[in-house]
């Protein structure tokens, strides 16, 4: 029997509620198996992406999308 090949399992920072912060998100999505996650301008918003890339580093997750309605016309 062959080895499976590795699955990208993402989930949506849409799913948590708005009392959850990020950092909670990013745990709770490593420890359940998750691979990589989908963004909302929310989570961007809460900290530097610097921060938020060692963040995702340091538990091995990616970023599969960013998941926000008009994200690309907000103005920044």
């Amino acid at each position: 029997m062959s080895k499976p090949k590795n699955i990208t399992l993402a989930i949506s920072h849409y799913l948590c509620p708005a009392s959850m912060s990020l950092i909670e998100f990013l745990n709770l999505a490593c420890q359940n198996g998750f691979t990589g996650i989908g963004l909302t301008v929310r989570a961007l918003q809460e900290m530097p992406p610097a921060q938020l890339r060692q963040l995702l580093r340091a538990r091995a997750l990616s970023v599969s999308s960013v998941n926000t309605a008009g994200y690309f016309f907000e103005p920044w």
